[in-house]
């Protein structure tokens, strides 16, 4: 049985940073068509570039990618060099958020494209963003806890998705079978805490049900003036 590090640390060929996985691509363009106004997207979890170069870069006016590996973050300078419209990062996610997130407000997507459960992420993303966002925006997610859920690994369930009591232990069983439903509730608690509504809008497994890929449409429960 995988422990909690073992699980962030190498969970699948999501994983692999030069493992192209078409069902994911084919999930961002379709869930894309959700934002129509295609302004600025914040891609985390970069990596080499590959869902940049392929799905954000050709379609955004401006893309702000984020990836705190010094070598995947030399390799994604040399994909994306084509492009004018790509603000780099190389730096953790955390650090991007508290220290950069204010000066791209103006975002309408915001992805993250994790290797294991980007849940702190996107706890400690609408920690930032409370009170200070007049639109809407699209929330995408590459969810690796499916996978944890299946094994019935130990994590803790409070820290990735503010279920449970706040300790590692065993997943219960039945998780992975309701996990959409397990993630979109997170989601919603999330947001409504820090004054947002939350939609799910599109949810789909990858074909060896590792990882869940899901959009949701999020707006602030009132203008922010």
């Amino acid at each position: 049985m995988l422990n909690e590090a073992e699980y962030q640390g190498a969970l699948s060929l999501e994983g692999d940073v030069d493992h192209i996985n078409p069902e994911k691509f084919v999930f961002r363009r379709e869930a894309l068509a959700r934002d129509r106004g295609r302004a600025k997207v914040i891609e985390l979890y970069a990596g080499v570039g590959y869902l940049t170069a392929s799905v954000y870069a050709p379609v955004y006016r401006e893309v702000v990618v984020v990836e705190k590996d010094p070598e995947h973050f030399r390799r994604l300078l040399r994909r994306l060099g084509r492009f004018a419209n790509v603000r780099y990062y190389n730096k953790t996610n955390a650090d991007f958020i508290a220290e950069d997130l204010p000066n791209h407000l103006d975002f309408s997507a915001v992805d993250f494209d994790a290797f294991g459960s980007p849940g702190e992420a996107v706890i400690q993303f609408f920690e930032a963003v409370d009170g200070r966002l007049p639109r809407p925006f699209l929330l995408l997610m590459t969810d690796g806890g499916l996978l944890a859920a299946k094994r019935r690994a130990p994590m803790n369930l409070y820290r990735y998705y503010l279920a449970g009591p706040d300790e590692t232990s065993q997943p219960p069983a039945g998780l992975a079978e309701r996990f959409e439903e397990f993630q979109a509730r997170f989601v919603e608690r999330l947001a409504s805490r820090h004054g947002f509504t939350s939609r799910a809008a599109a949810a789909q497994r990858n074909r060896n049900e590792t990882v869940l890929y899901s959009a949701y449409a999020v707006a602030p429960n009132q203008v922010v003036t």
